[in-house]
Protein backbone atom coordinates (compact mmCIF):
# COMPACT_ATOMS: atom_id res chain seq x y z
CA UNK A 1 0.00 0.00 0.00
CA UNK A 2 1.37 3.39 -0.93
CA UNK A 3 0.28 5.87 1.67
CA UNK A 4 0.34 9.62 1.80
CA UNK A 5 -0.23 11.50 5.03
CA UNK A 6 -1.88 14.79 5.76
CA UNK A 7 0.32 17.82 5.26
CA UNK A 8 0.94 18.47 8.92
CA UNK A 9 4.06 19.08 10.88
CA UNK A 10 5.09 16.58 13.51
CA UNK A 11 3.35 18.54 16.26
CA UNK A 12 0.08 18.01 14.37
CA UNK A 13 -0.79 21.55 13.29
CA UNK A 14 -2.98 21.37 10.20
CA UNK A 15 -2.03 23.13 6.99
CA UNK A 16 -5.65 23.24 5.90
CA UNK A 17 -5.46 20.62 3.14
CA UNK A 18 -8.33 18.51 4.50
CA UNK A 19 -6.99 15.46 2.75
CA UNK A 20 -3.97 13.35 2.12
CA UNK A 21 -0.63 14.93 1.32
CA UNK A 22 2.95 13.77 1.45
CA UNK A 23 4.53 12.77 4.74
CA UNK A 24 7.82 14.40 5.63
CA UNK A 25 9.17 11.26 7.25
CA UNK A 26 9.50 7.72 5.90
CA UNK A 27 9.19 6.41 9.46
CA UNK A 28 5.92 8.31 9.87
CA UNK A 29 4.55 6.92 6.57
CA UNK A 30 5.47 3.38 7.59
CA UNK A 31 3.91 3.74 11.06
CA UNK A 32 0.63 4.97 9.57
CA UNK A 33 0.67 2.34 6.82
CA UNK A 34 1.17 -0.57 9.21
CA UNK A 35 -1.46 0.74 11.62
CA UNK A 36 -3.97 1.30 8.81
CA UNK A 37 -3.56 -2.19 7.38
CA UNK A 38 -3.98 -3.76 10.85
CA UNK A 39 -7.02 -1.56 11.56
CA UNK A 40 -8.81 -2.53 8.34
CA UNK A 41 -7.79 -6.18 8.58
CA UNK A 42 -9.24 -6.33 12.10
CA UNK A 43 -12.49 -4.75 10.87
CA UNK A 44 -13.00 -7.42 8.21
CA UNK A 45 -11.89 -10.30 10.44
CA UNK A 46 -14.38 -9.20 13.12
CA UNK A 47 -17.09 -9.38 10.44
CA UNK A 48 -16.14 -13.00 9.69
CA UNK A 49 -13.93 -12.51 6.64
CA UNK A 50 -10.61 -14.26 6.04
CA UNK A 51 -8.17 -11.50 5.06
CA UNK A 52 -5.01 -11.77 2.95
CA UNK A 53 -2.59 -8.87 2.47
CA UNK A 54 -1.68 -8.69 -1.23
CA UNK A 55 -0.37 -5.12 -1.23
CA UNK A 56 3.21 -6.15 -2.07
CA UNK A 57 2.18 -7.70 -5.39
CA UNK A 58 -1.16 -6.20 -6.47
CA UNK A 59 -2.56 -2.72 -7.06
CA UNK A 60 -5.06 -3.26 -4.22
CA UNK A 61 -4.32 -4.11 -0.61
CA UNK A 62 -6.50 -6.86 0.82
CA UNK A 63 -8.41 -9.88 -0.45
CA UNK A 64 -11.34 -10.83 1.78
CA UNK A 65 -13.11 -14.18 1.52
CA UNK A 66 -16.08 -15.62 3.38
CA UNK A 67 -17.97 -18.85 2.73
CA UNK A 68 -20.89 -18.34 0.38
CA UNK A 69 -19.89 -14.82 -0.68
CA UNK A 70 -17.89 -13.41 -3.58
CA UNK A 71 -14.28 -12.43 -2.88
CA UNK A 72 -13.86 -8.72 -2.11
CA UNK A 73 -10.78 -6.69 -3.02
CA UNK A 74 -10.18 -3.82 -0.61
CA UNK A 75 -8.22 -0.64 -1.30
CA UNK A 76 -6.88 0.73 2.00
CA UNK A 77 -6.00 4.37 2.69
CA UNK A 78 -4.84 5.94 5.92
CA UNK A 79 -4.38 9.54 6.98
CA UNK A 80 -3.90 11.69 10.05
CA UNK A 81 -6.29 14.24 8.50
CA UNK A 82 -10.08 14.08 8.25
CA UNK A 83 -9.73 12.16 4.97
CA UNK A 84 -11.78 14.59 2.92
CA UNK A 85 -9.60 13.61 -0.06
CA UNK A 86 -7.44 10.56 -0.76
CA UNK A 87 -4.98 9.84 -3.56
CA UNK A 88 -5.68 7.00 -5.96
CA UNK A 89 -3.39 5.63 -8.63
CA UNK A 90 -4.59 4.95 -12.15
CA UNK A 91 -4.25 1.20 -11.44
CA UNK A 92 -6.35 1.49 -8.27
CA UNK A 93 -9.15 3.26 -10.16
CA UNK A 94 -9.04 0.84 -13.10
CA UNK A 95 -9.08 -2.18 -10.80
CA UNK A 96 -12.02 -0.82 -8.80
CA UNK A 97 -14.01 -0.25 -11.98
CA UNK A 98 -13.21 -3.69 -13.40
CA UNK A 99 -13.90 -5.49 -10.12
CA UNK A 100 -17.18 -3.69 -9.23
CA UNK A 101 -19.30 -4.64 -7.28
CA UNK A 102 -16.80 -6.87 -5.48
CA UNK A 103 -14.51 -4.06 -4.41
CA UNK A 104 -14.34 -1.81 -1.35
CA UNK A 105 -12.56 1.36 -0.27
CA UNK A 106 -11.55 1.52 3.41
CA UNK A 107 -10.23 4.85 4.69
CA UNK A 108 -8.88 5.23 8.22
CA UNK A 109 -8.93 8.90 9.20
CA UNK A 110 -7.68 10.96 12.12
CA UNK A 111 -4.94 8.50 13.03
CA UNK A 112 -3.08 9.63 16.15
CA UNK A 113 0.71 9.92 16.13
CA UNK A 114 2.80 9.88 19.27
CA UNK A 115 6.58 9.91 19.41
CA UNK A 116 8.38 7.32 21.52
CA UNK A 117 12.16 7.61 21.63
CA UNK A 118 12.04 9.73 18.45
CA UNK A 119 10.01 7.08 16.60
CA UNK A 120 6.41 7.64 15.45
CA UNK A 121 3.71 5.33 16.81
CA UNK A 122 0.30 5.35 15.10
CA UNK A 123 -2.92 4.53 16.94
CA UNK A 124 -6.67 5.07 16.84
CA UNK A 125 -8.57 6.54 13.97
CA UNK A 126 -12.01 6.31 12.44
CA UNK A 127 -12.93 3.90 9.65
CA UNK A 128 -15.07 4.71 6.64
CA UNK A 129 -15.85 1.83 4.26
CA UNK A 130 -17.50 2.08 0.86
CA UNK A 131 -18.65 -1.38 -0.26
CA UNK A 132 -19.40 -1.81 -3.01
CA UNK A 133 -17.14 1.05 -4.05
CA UNK A 134 -18.19 2.99 -7.14
CA UNK A 135 -15.50 5.30 -8.50
CA UNK A 136 -17.45 8.33 -9.73
CA UNK A 137 -15.82 10.38 -12.51
CA UNK A 138 -17.09 13.61 -10.95
CA UNK A 139 -15.19 12.83 -7.73
CA UNK A 140 -11.83 12.35 -9.50
CA UNK A 141 -9.39 15.22 -10.11
CA UNK A 142 -6.15 14.84 -12.07
CA UNK A 143 -3.15 15.84 -9.97
CA UNK A 144 -0.31 14.76 -12.22
CA UNK A 145 0.48 14.10 -15.85
CA UNK A 146 3.17 12.04 -17.48
CA UNK A 147 4.79 14.00 -20.27
CA UNK A 148 7.34 12.85 -22.81
CA UNK A 149 9.11 15.84 -24.38
CA UNK A 150 9.72 15.55 -28.09
CA UNK A 151 13.19 14.44 -29.04
CA UNK A 152 15.10 17.00 -31.07
CA UNK A 153 17.28 15.84 -33.96
CA UNK A 154 20.79 15.26 -32.67
CA UNK A 155 19.69 14.33 -29.14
Amino acid sequence: MVIELALEDIEGRETGSGGQGYARSRALRVAVELHTMKFVTHHYEEAGWEVTDVSARESWDLVCTRVGEPEIHVEVKGTISDGEKVFLTRNEVEHARQRYPHVALAVVTRINITWVEERPVASGGSLRVRSPWVVEDAALSPIAYEYRPPVSPGD
